[in-house]
């Protein structure tokens, strides 16, 4: 089976932080199929290189490579909100999109394309295929994608476009997939399918602890980008709620994002600024050192201004392979993965105080069995499973296609 996955984003260098689900996947289906990725271009990274068994291709949309400003960084949505120039780039980034889906499989005759994100990846490989299209079509609906469509006077009408020349929508959470339903206004040849782990990375010791180790070891650890629907805020908020109960409690935040001076502010003003602990972007590996090492694992997500949340976060499944007590708020993606008590704890999405009493929870539980029960649970999103049901969708839709 040859496989094209187009993405927007993609890892440009091994320790650079940025988002890897998709590299991971695209890694575990190559071990059977020949897959190539496609993703758009930074400066500085190569345009076309072998990574393992992947073929990638990275397109052009701005010229000199330095003006590209819509992919990467604090990610499309953030960029879009805070940059001029990346939404004037929006037509030219779309247009050598379809171009380079068109050009890539006449050239190399893909039975597949998998498209991450309805827009822009769906939508150009419709624009690329036409009506007659020589290959089957899949998209992973992630979250930030079908939200946009939502805000749109016109998104049912795009989602329906996209529909009508796809094969299968698979959406990375139960609540995703009703919100797709809802919005074609039809049904939709959909299956819940989320994204995965490296549970073998992630569960066995890291090399080795963070250096230096914060706050003696005794701290609250968040990963994630610094938008409002992540609930760092409420975070912070349950923080200063803990702290005179836990004096040598500190807060670890790995990761960038337009909140950042915002966030750091609010620590000051909650009296918490010398608990808390901004790391900005962290190489995978120190990733790991961190998520073994702290008290525990936050990921207090909710409800924007906007209405965007969270499909499922990659580190739930990271964390939950290494073994920590994880405090989520009850969101879509989440809540599929966590049984309340069982393998986590879940809070009111944007509620601090009900945030607060779940982290103290966790942090005087005096067993591990929750932190046993999450490694079980993240077992069974390990990649090599992921690939493999990614494998029997995509052999079926081909099979459906004959």
């Amino acid at each position: 089976m040859r496989i094209l996955i187009t993405t927007s984003t993609f890892p440009i260098r091994d320790d650079d932080g940025l988002p890897r689900f998709v590299f991971d996947l695209a890694s575990a289906l190559a071990k059977d199929c020949s897959v190539t990725v496609l993703a758009p271009h930074h400066a500085g990274a190569e345009r076309e290189e072998i990574l393992g068994r992947l073929r990638v291709r990275r397109f052009q949309y701005a010229w000199p490579a330095g003006w590209q400003v819509l992919a990467y960084g604090a990610g499309m949505r953030e960029n879009l909100k805070t940059t001029r120039s990346a939404r004037l780039q929006v037509p030219a980034y779309m247009a050598a999109l379809t171009v380079a889906v068109k050009t890539l499989c006449r050239g190399r005759g893909f039975d597949l394309i998998n498209s991450h994100w309805l827009v822009p990846q769906g939508l150009a490989a419709v624009l690329a295929g036409g009506q007659n299209r020589p290959w089957a079509h899949a998209v992973t609906v992630h979250a930030g994608d079908l939200a946009l469509l939502e805000r749109l006077a016109i998104g049912r009408r795009i989602l329906n476009s996209i529909g009508r020349r796809t094969d299968l929508f698979l959406p990375v959470s139960s609540g995703l997939a009703q919100r797709l339903q809802h919005l074609a206004g039809r049904r939709l040849p959909c299956v819940v399918q989320p994204m995965g782990v490296d549970y073998a990375r992630f569960s066995q010791p890291a090399d080795r602890a963070p250096q230096p180790m914060p706050f003696d070891g005794r701290f609250i650890l968040f990963v994630g980008r610094l938008v409002e629907k992540k609930g760092v805020f409420p975070l912070l908020e349950a923080m200063a709620h803990l702290a005179p109960e836990f004096p040598t409690l500190g807060l670890v935040l790995i990761g960038s994002g337009p909140l950042a001076d915002s966030l750091r502010k609010r620590a000051a003003v909650l009296g918490i600024g010398r608990r808390v602990r901004f790391l900005g972007r962290r190489s995978h590996e120190e990733i790991i050192a961190y998520l073994q090492a702290c008290s525990m694992l936050a990921i207090p997500s909710m409800v924007d201004a906007r209405g965007e949340t969270d499909g499922m976060p990659t580190v739930l499944a990271e964390g939950m392979a290494a073994g920590c007590r994880v405090v989520a708020g009850r969101v879509e993606g989440i809540g599929d993965w966590i049984t309340h008590g069982r393998n986590g704890w879940l809070a009111k999405p944007g509620d601090a105080g009900d945030l607060a009493r779940q982290l103290r929870t966790a942090l005087i539980a005096s067993d591990d069995q929750i932190a046993e029960a999450a490694r079980q649970t993240a077992r069974r999103l390990d990649w090599s499973q992921v690939a493999g049901y990614y494998l029997a969708h995509f052999e079926r839709m081909l099979q459906t296609r004959r």
